[in-house]
């Protein structure tokens, strides 16, 4: 992606600053959803490939080939520790 590359400093002398702040919005987001897929893919595709159903094919990866109740939890403790970390990460850049 060639903005990556370019400085944020280039942008902002060159452009306006709405072309500036949707392509550092667009960085933004790209590294939280990253982070996101490297936090719940390990964790959670395992868990619905083996968790208990009968679904077969693309349908093995959803919530609804999970028959356990309990894990459910899992995905309470995935989901909170990927919230917590994007709302630690968003109090830190406040500052």
């Amino acid at each position: 992606m060639p903005s990556t590359k370019v400085p944020d400093s280039f942008v902002l002398n060159h452009s306006t600053l709405d072309g500036f702040l949707f392509l550092r919005y667009m960085k933004v987001l790209c590294v939280i959803a990253l982070v996101g897929c490297c936090i719940t893919w390990p964790i959670l595709f395992p868990l619905h490939v083996h968790g208990g159903g009968t679904s077969t094919q693309l349908d093995i990866l959803t919530f609804g080939n999970v028959t356990n109740a309990n894990y459910c939890y899992v995905h309470a403790f995935v989901a909170w520790v990927y919230f917590g970390k994007e709302a630690v990460s968003e109090i830190k850049g406040l500052n």
